[in-house]
């Protein structure tokens, strides 16, 4: 019974993990509290979307990018459609986004990476130069995808539901071999 319990509450942990609403990744202490700027919006091309492989943010996609004023080693990018596309500033608070979203994930990555560098370039309709590099990347992605019905947004469908019904299978399992073992 004990070991019931036991799996009870994991699989319940497990579950609250999942459904987080609003989660943050890495290393976030530089926009713990800051103001930001969209400095534009576009939507992923075939080529980035290519190279970098996003499953999150696919062909298509559209993104905003918001960066410091008068500064360029942090990017912001923002994917999917939300409300901070229509904004011209956004505030970062104890890293929550001061827009009303339905779902908000923040990535802080801990290396330098070029993703951010080549979407600012494709953004502003810019070359992209080899190397161009991004001190400070933050992935944002507001989980209110495009409207549409190819395999990408199958697979995001399928990703969201995906885990929770593996661990209810598995606790079924595991449930029923405890009952059959006392």
């Amino acid at each position: 019974m004990l070991l019931k319990i036991l799996l009870l509450l994991l699989l319940v942990g497990a579950n609250n993990a999942i459904w987080t609403s609003n989660y943050n990744d890495g290393e976030c202490s530089h926009i713990e509290k800051i103001r930001l700027m969209r400095t534009c919006k576009a939507t992923v091309s075939k080529r980035i979307a290519g190279l970098y492989g996003d499953i999150r943010a696919p062909s298509g996609t559209p993104y905003s990018l918001w960066i410091v004023p008068n500064e360029t080693d942090m990017i912001l990018a923002s994917f999917h459609n939300s409300p901070m596309l229509t904004r011209k500033y956004i505030e970062i608070i104890k890293y929550k986004i001061d827009v009303d979203l339905k779902h908000s994930d923040l990535h802080c990555l801990p290396e330098y990476n070029i993703y951010n560098s080549h979407l600012l370039a494709h953004c502003k309709r810019k070359k992209f130069v080899a190397g161009t590099i991004c001190t400070r990347p933050v992935l944002h992605y507001a989980r209110e995808g495009p409207d549409r019905e190819d395999s990408d947004s199958a697979f995001r469908f399928r990703g969201d539901w995906l885990p929770p019904l593996l661990l209810t299978i598995l606790f079924i399992r595991v449930w029923a071999i405890i009952g059959i073992v006392h």
